[in-house]
């Protein structure tokens, strides 16, 4: 009889070991489930092309948030493709230049969490007056210098 209490003894200890494996389980889920529910970022993602359709590399690509004006500088890379990740949930406008292409912009674009916001664009090629010059290659005008000595004017 001594064997046959402790067997139910030992029965009695797995129930109750599978019950809180059962209850820390739930708990578990139902805390991945909360925190799932936290996640208030998105992406903007896509690929800049030109008029024929090939890929346009080291496009800028600014992100701009439009309540606040923060802005995100991103670059395409050798396909042409750019992505924005962990962005906040949010209204943005997106432009995209290269040199010698003009500018697009595309806006509204609603970001909402966990979701991927895709803008693809095609940009034309522009104008000259959409060309950047760097600061180092501006033009000045040397003129001789005059100074004044004694009331008299020399060059």
């Amino acid at each position: 009889m001594g064997s046959k209490f402790s067997l139910l003894n030992l029965i009695g200890i797995r129930r109750l070991i599978g019950a809180s494996a059962v209850r820390v389980t739930l708990f578990l889920m139902i805390a991945v489930c909360h925190l799932f529910g936290q996640i208030d970022r998105g992406t903007i993602q896509g690929v800049v092309k030109d008029q024929s359709g090939a890929v346009v590399p080291d496009a800028k690509v600014l992100v701009i948030q439009t309540e606040t004006n923060s802005t995100l500088e991103l670059s395409t890379n050798s396909e042409g493709a750019y992505v924005a990740p962990n962005l906040p949930a949010a209204i943005y406008r997106v432009e995209f230049e290269k040199v010698g292409f003009g500018k697009v912009v595309r806006q509204p674009i609603d970001v909402r969490p966990r979701v991927e916001s895709r803008v693809d664009v095609t940009l034309n090629t522009g104008p000259l007056a959409n060309r950047s010059r760097s600061p180092r290659t501006r033009r000045f005008s040397i003129r001789p210098r005059s100074t004044t000595r004694w009331g008299l004017r020399t060059r």
